[in-house]
Formats: C-alpha cells, sequence, structure tokens
C-alpha cells in the first residue's frame, strides 16, 4: 500500500514538472478565454484542429473550460474521428486536406490552431505554404507538433492497409520552425539517440534505465533538438498577456 501511495505521488510530481500539450493547450485556451470575456457579451473561443484522426483528445484537451469552444475538426479520413460528448463543445467535421482545405476559411477565422503530426505528412514546399495559412487564419496562437527531423514511415497505417496519408514526406527541426516564427518550444516523447520511427524504442532498455529516462524527461523536454519529436508555438498577437505558460 505505501509502495502504492509512493509511486502515486511521484506520478503526481512528474505531472506537474512535464510539459503536457493538453495542459499546454488548455492554458493558451484559458487565457484567449479571459481576453474574449473582458470585452463583454456572450462568446465562445473558435479553435481549429488539422488531422485529429482517431485520437479521442477533444474532451481532454478542450471541454473542460467554462465557456464554450467552437472545434473545427479537419480530417482526411473524418470517418475515423472520434467526435466528443462534451456539452461545451460545439464540433464541425471537415473533410479534406492541408493545405488546400483552409483557402476556404476567412482571415483571422481561429483563435487557436492544432497541428498535431500533420505537417511531416506533406511535401517541403506544402509545409511551408501550410504555415502562410496558419499565419492568415490564426488570430492568437497556433501549435505544431512534429518529429525532429525526418522520420520514415510507411503508407501502409497501423491495420496494414495502404494509406497513402500515413507516410512521412518531409522531416522538421526546431531551428527551421524556429525561423517561421515558432519560437516557443519543447520535447517529446524522449531522447532521439533512443527513441525512433513510431515513437518506440529503437532497442531494448533495461528498467532501471527506463527509469532514468522517466525521471530527466522535464530535463529532455527543455531541449527540444535533443528529443525525437517537438512541438512549436507561435503568437500571432503580441498584446495579449504573451508569455509561454508551461
Amino acid at each position: 500500500m505505501n509502495n502504492f501511495r509512493l509511486k502515486e505521488k511521484s506520478h503526481a510530481l512528474f505531472s506537474l514538472i512535464s510539459i503536457s500539450k493538453n495542459k499546454v493547450i488548455s492554458k493558451e485556451l484559458a487565457v484567449i478565454g479571459n481576453l474574449k470575456k473582458s470585452q463583454g457579451g456572450n462568446f465562445a473561443v473558435d479553435v481549429l484542429e488539422i488531422g485529429p484522426g482517431n485520437r479521442n483528445l477533444e474532451h481532454l484537451r478542450y471541454g473542460s473550460n467554462s465557456f464554450k469552444v467552437n472545434l473545427t475538426l479537419i480530417d482526411a479520413n473524418p470517418i475515423r474521428v472520434t467526435k466528443s460528448t462534451s456539452k461545451n463543445l460545439k464540433i464541425k467535421l471537415v473533410r479534406g486536406t492541408v493545405p488546400k482545405v483552409l483557402r476556404q476559411f476567412k482571415d483571422k477565422s481561429f483563435d487557436l490552431v492544432v497541428l498535431s503530426h500533420v505537417i511531416e505528412h506533406l511535401k517541403k514546399e506544402e509545409g511551408y505554404i501550410l504555415m502562410y495559412e496558419l499565419d492568415r487564419i490564426t488570430k492568437f496562437v497556433s501549435l505544431i507538433s512534429t518529429p525532429n527531423g525526418f522520420s520514415w514511415q510507411t503508407p501502409i497505417d497501423k491495420d496494414k492497409k495502404r494509406d497513402q496519408f500515413n507516410a512521412h514526406l518531409s522531416g522538421w527541426t526546431p531551428r527551421e520552425l524556429n525561423q517561421c516564427g515558432y519560437y516557443e518550444q519543447f520535447g517529446e516523447v524522449g531522447p532521439k539517440l533512443v527513441f525512433g520511427p513510431g515513437a518506440g524504442s529503437k532497442f531494448h532498455l533495461p528498467r532501471f534505465f527506463q527509469q532514468i529516462l522517466g525521471a530527466c524527461y522535464p530535463l529532455f523536454q527543455r531541449i527540444p533538438n535533443f528529443c525525437f519529436a517537438f512541438t512549436a508555438i507561435k503568437r500571432h498577437r503580441f498584446d495579449s498577456n504573451d508569455f509561454l505558460r508551461l
């Protein structure tokens, strides 16, 4: 029982000092919501997530706020998208591929845009066009997550079916996204030397080594160049209490 409680406390401490993408998104939403609330009147925060796939994260990321969130989801295979049941969410599902599908949206249509492991599925020039479109449609914050450099992935999905959208066509580094205005960054998964395609370990790790990596993970996150994957944040307005809320 004591060991169980100690493990619970260690997990709680780890969650406090590590950086979670959901935690960052939630804090950004709170800041944007408070800013819009201060302007008076009825409001909702408009959010776009591109390529959500079958990750059922909408409620965890967007549904725990006291204000309304209008969530637009874009996916090339929308049948795989799991919708949230949160009463605070109004969801619109759009089928299409980026960057082309983004042309339908007006300038500054969304307060927050989330692009989680999508840009590496595009050719390099398409990736730059995509970031240009994000600059156009985003009012406050855009967030991109991607492997650090090229990480090979086949067009065969996890169900062993051919899916043209499953293959990786480009690689992006923290320096490249920094040059595009995504100055705030944190690492994900763990050391690039240890982790490879699919965010899995390249080799079998002894248990004690896994524990050491886990304990050092919050430190690794502060060095995105060192990690297998990373998340980068760009702010499109600088009058909104601008700082990294990690």
